[in-house]
């Protein structure tokens, strides 16, 4: 049995469909960005996700390489349990570098072997593996499952309800 402590979750394509968006995170507008944030919704199975994981005691992080306020204010708009929030800011170097998995980590001291990072792109699946951490590729969102599936994730799938399954049946009591 596999005993899961942290999920860290990529941001965007992950937790929340930006795709319409995308063309103001590319230019970095992230004032307009800020503003239409809130006409987003997080993707269809991920506020139960997060709540249930919450509850049940395992941390959960968002690690991503937008401005760190982005995902912060989508949280509290959705009231997520989520305090370990690593943005661009925090750590300056891009995926497939590890650096922001393991500044998430070790905010709450969890081990690599503890921990599970959720990504939709090859770099997440990249980072995973050099930070020693289990890879989830997230084909939900994802705008190439090809390229995604391609990374060879630890493991993939193509809904949150399945992400959601799979940790159901790792016994973990998210019911």
């Amino acid at each position: 049995m596999i005993v899961l402590t942290l999920l860290l979750f990529d941001f965007d394509q992950v937790l929340v469909d930006t795709e319409p968006y995308r063309y103001l995170r590319e230019s970095r507008k992230w004032g307009q960005y800020r503003h239409l944030m809130s006409e987003l919704e997080p993707c269809g199975g991920i506020d139960r996700l997060i709540h249930s994981a919450s509850s049940r005691g395992h941390s959960i992080a968002i690690v991503t390489q937008s401005p760190g306020f982005v995902p912060k204010l989508f949280a509290q708009k959705w009231s997520w349990p989520i305090d370990n929030i690593v943005g661009w800011h925090d750590y300056k170097i891009r995926k497939p570098d590890p650096l922001c998995l393991k500044v998430a980590m070790k905010r709450v001291n969890a081990q690599p072997s503890e921990s599970f990072h959720i990504g939709d792109l090859p770099s997440d699946t990249e980072a995973s593996k050099r930070a020693g951490v289990k890879s989830i590729g997230a084909g939900w969102a994802c705008a190439d499952r090809n390229a995604l599936l391609k990374s060879q994730p630890d493991y993939y799938f193509d809904t949150v309800e399945d992400l959601y399954q799979f940790i159901v049946d790792l016994n973990l009591g998210l019911k």
